[in-house]
Parts: structure tokens; sequence; C-alpha cells
């Protein structure tokens, strides 16, 4: 009998009929989205009723009335006639004594719609075609003291919708084997979590597990399907082209497997920091707008914390100690020889307290822990972000307003949308040093900036300029001498002259001036074309078109959508 697939998205209602201290109940086990999972017992027996939290070592095997479906519970306590469970399986029949599970296929939303949003398909009278392959990888990666594997694989079915009507469903997952050991259920839902995580990351959105399945390498044919409590957000996280800030294309391409699940599962950061991040990615608020900039604020004090932790400058431990003595002494003279109130008295005993907690180090403020990790950022990445000394300043004047409990003052009356948009700057700041922690390079990580459409890297406004700078998506020349582009069109091509002799860049008036109004009319369908027709041979070695430049003139930078570069 197949089993039942545990959907993390789907609620379900069951009467089943179990053994609990060597008698048999009914009852209804009951697994709800994001809650855990519970089995109301159907009794009058009063030590079942009154029971007060008792563990249950034992699993609990339970069958569906009508279906025979067989369920198995895990980890669970007794309290007043209901029994709580932290894992639910759906088991084949005869299987309820197999226990050894040592391969784990996860399945997360977001990676079919990632992986075929680029995909075409070929449709004619007689035939409909579409390419359904994958690239694959496998790794192997270690976590906590133990080995793994791990795969990306492809289920591709289809369903009969009607005589004339069939939907083709794709489900892409992950296949994770233990080497020369089974998986705990802990250790499942913590792997489980954590690639959920790393996807969550890379993708740029909040992910979300929808289903496990458990199988051994050993028994062919014993499998289950698992469930436990697990938060869920969108459904369908990539829903649109291009909505991942990095997909699969580009991991192959640069050949980052091994490094990035290297670095996931041994940097500590990603386990006590930027999983912290995931929820941030989400379409949904949840609380007060101040509580989900916060949490993006913490974010970035935690990490300010991890990167500045021993690198300030400290005192000689004596020395400190004098000072902190002398420091206690001035306000003991001082209370001494002035006339004070209570009050004032108060105050002094609250500046002596702090002078005990004084730290002996220069990186004491979230001000100076930030400034010490900026220094150590790229300033093009810096240019490219654009998160400034000003934007720090509000989310710190937030972050302090909410920690002292003090009413927040926006910096337009009325409206949030500044600090909205700060956000969104901090997160894609937060998200660079994700995917450095990853490793990834400067550069990679601006030309994922730069070719994604997720929503948060849209509303951050990131500078093109310098990411078209960094990246390499424009060439910037600079003219030498003087040229006037007053009343050309930017999004129109100009002709510029390289002189290879003199190695300087030229403007060239008339083939500009006529390119940029007569091209369109000329029935040539290539600009480089048009301009080969106004020029002779000889007058150039080498002519190639140029999508986007900046014309650097006088230290001011100018950008036009398309050149012709003629080459001396």
């Amino acid at each position: 009998m197949k089993i039942k697939e545990l959907n993390f998205f789907e609620d379900y209602l069951m009467t089943v009929q179990f053994e609990l201290d060597g008698d048999e109940y009914v009852g209804s086990l009951v697994i709800g989205k994001s809650k855990a999972p519970t089995l109301q017992i159907n009794t009058n027996n009063p030590a079942i009723l009154f029971d007060e939290r008792r563990f249950i070592s034992s699993p609990i095997t339970c069958k569906e009335v009508g279906t025979g479906k067989v369920y198995r519970l895990h980890d669970s306590s007794l309290w007043r006639g209901i029994i709580y469970s932290e894992f639910v399986e759906s088991i084949i029949m005869d299987a309820e004594n197999h226990d050894f599970y040592d391969i784990i296929e996860i399945s997360l939303t977001g990676i079919s719609e990632q992986c075929e949003s680029w995909r075409t398909y070929e449709l004619s009278q007689d035939e409909f075609k579409r390419e359904l392959g994958v690239d694959k990888f496998s790794i192997e990666f270690s976590f906590k003291g133990n080995g793994y594997t791990i795969n990306n694989t492809r289920n591709v079915s289809v369903e009969q919708i009607g005589l004339a009507e069939q939907v083709i469903k794709i489900q892409d997952g992950f296949v994770i084997k233990k080497i020369n050991a089974g998986f705990s259920l802990n250790e499942t839902k913590d792997l489980a979590q954590e690639i959920r995580n790393l996807f969550s990351l890379i993708f740029g959105g909040a992910l979300s597990i929808r289903s496990i399945y458990l199988s051994s390498s050993l028994k062919k044919g014993f499998y289950s399907s698992l469930i436990f409590p697990c938060i869920t957000y969108n459904q369908n996280p990539m829903g649109r082209v291009r909505q991942a800030i990095c997909d699969f294309s580009n991991i192959f391409r640069w050949q980052l497997w091994d490094t990035i699940f290297n670095n996931y599962f041994s940097k500590k950061s990603f386990r006590d920091i930027w999983c912290r991040i995931v929820p941030s990615l989400s379409d949904k608020l949840i609380g007060y707008w101040e509580h989900n900039i916060l949490s993006v604020v913490v974010t970035l004090e935690m990490y300010c914390e991890l990167t500045s932790k021993g690198h300030g400058h400290k005192l000689n431990s004596a020395q400190f100690k004098a000072l902190k003595e002398q420091l206690t002494e001035v306000l003991t003279n001082f209370e001494k020889t002035e006339e004070l109130s209570v009050d004032d008295i108060s105050l002094i005993h609250n500046l002596a307290g702090a002078i005990k907690h004084l730290k002996n180090t220069s990186h004491a403020t979230l001000q100076n822990k930030y400034d010490f990790l900026m220094e150590h950022t790229s300033l093009q990445i810096r240019d490219v972000i654009g998160f400034s000394e000003v934007d720090f300043n509000i989310i710190k004047k937030l972050r302090n307003s909410v920690a002292h409990g003090t009413i927040y003052k926006a910096v337009e009356e009325g409206e949030i949308t500044k600090e909205l948009e700060i956000k969104d700057k901090l997160l894609v700041l937060l998200m660079y040093f994700v995917f450095n922690e990853l490793g990834f390079s400067d550069i990679q990580i601006a030309q994922l900036f730069d070719r994604t459409r997720n929503e948060i890297i849209m509303r951050a406004g990131l500078n093109e300029k310098a990411r078209d700078r960094i990246t390499g998506n424009a060439k910037f020349i600079t003219l030498a001498g003087m040229a006037s582009i007053d009343g050309l069109k930017y999004h129109q091509p100009i002709v510029i002259l390289y002189n290879q002799d003199d190695d300087e860049y030229h403007l060239d008036d008339r083939l500009t001036h006529k390119t940029q109004n007569e091209w369109h009319n000329s029935g040539f369908s290539d600009v480089r074309d048009f301009v080969k027709s106004l020029i002779s041979k000889d007058q150039y070695s080498k002519l190639e078109y140029l999508n986007k430049i900046y014309l650097v003139l006088q230290g001011q930078e100018h950008l036009f959508m398309g050149a012709i570069l003629l080459t001396k």
C-alpha cells in the first residue's frame, strides 16, 4: 500500500486505532500546518484524562480507521487525555518495526520554479517538446562530526485531468545520505531546516519545507514520510522570472557547490547569525514595522560583534583597572564634597555602576564595531549598495528608540517610506556578507545583484554606475580634450574614435550627429552597417559596438546606451 505523503502545508484529521500501556484506544490524530501533532484519546479512563505531562519513550503506532494506513508518533508526551508528538511518520504496512533510515529526500518550495523559470517549449500540430533535464551536483560535507553526501534530484509525473487534458508536475529536491550510519529524527529535522535556510539565503527568498521522505539503502521498499512542527512561508516564493538572487546556473558556471556547502556547514555564523535573515526575506511582515526593521538591525549588530571581536585596542589590564578606580574615586569625592539631593546621589551611584561595566576595548559601541566592519568591506561594494552613514544613523536611532521604549520619530512625518528603503539597503548589505561567507567573490556578488529581479534588491535602489564599474557591464571612456555632449540623446548610439598611437579617445561629432538623427530612417537595421556606410575602410582598423558606456568628461561621467568604437 502506498503511504500518504505528509505535506507541511496541509492539515490532516484522521480517526486512528492505537495501543497505550497495553490497552487499545481510538482517537483523533490531528496534524496542522506549523503546529505540533496531537492525538486526542476517546476515553473515560481517569488515569489517561488526568495524567500530567508524562513522557512516552516508545513510538506509538496508529492505524487509520477505514484505510489501514499506518502512522508512527515519536517523542510524545501525554497531558490530560491528549498526546503531543514531536514527529509523525506515515509508513508502509509491515514496516512498523523498521527504524533504520540512512537516506532522506527533502522537497522545498521554490526550487522547481527557479529551475523552470527560463524553460521554453516547442508546440506544433504534431507534437509538444519541452526539455526537462537539469544539471546535477553531488557533494560530500560534514556537519556536527558526521559525514554526508547530498545531490539534487528531480521527479516528473503526468496527472490526467480529463481525456484531453494532462498536467505535467515537476518536483525538485535534495537527497542526503548519511555515511556509514542511520539518521536520528532530530538529526533529520536539523538537516532539513539547514538545507531550507541555505537555499533561502542563496535564492534571497523565504523557502519552506514541503515534504520529507526517509528510506534505507539496506532495505529497498521500506520508506516513510515525516512531518514535524516547522514554520512555513509563501507556497510560491519564486513565482516570477529572475526572482532568485542566485540560481543553480550561476553556481554550476562558477563551480561553487563544494565551496558553498563546506563554508555553510563549517562556519558557526550561519547557525548563530545568518539564519535570522530568512524570515526577513519573506513577503509576510509580522508585527509592528519597527520590530521588522529591528530584527535586521540586530543581525547587523551580531555580525559587527563577530567580525570586530578581538581586534579592538586594549589598555594594559593594570592600567585599565587603575583608570576605573580613579574614575570611581572622583565620583566618591564629588559626593562627599558637594551638597547633593537624594536624586543627585542616586545619579552618582548609577554612574559609578556604569564605570564598573566599562569594557577594555576601542570597539565598545555598535558605531565602533560597524566602523571596523566597513573598513574591511570593499569600497566598490559599499558604493554599489550605497548604505550611507546617514542611513546607519537612522537605523541606530530606531534601534535605540525601540530598545529604550520611546516613540520613534520618522524621518518624514507620517511616512515610513525612508525607513523601509533603508531596511532593504541594510538587508542587501547583509546578503553581501552572506554570499561573501559562502565563498562568492565581490565581482560575482555584484553580477548577481545586477541580473536579479528580486524585489528586495530592486527596492533597495542600488547604485547602477558603481555596479557597472565592478561587473564590467559598461566601458568607462575618458575623452581627451574638450567635447560637447549637449543635445545628445543618451538612449541613442554615439561614435567614439580611438587613436592607438596616442592612446586617446575622441567623440566624433559628425558621425554621432548622423547616427543619432539619421540611422533609424536609413534602411540599415544594424547601426554598425550604417556607420560603415559613412566612412571608408582605411579610416579604421576595427569597429565594435558597445552596449553601454560612460563618457568621462571633465571629471563627470555621462551614461549612453550604445556606442560605436572606431579604432585607428
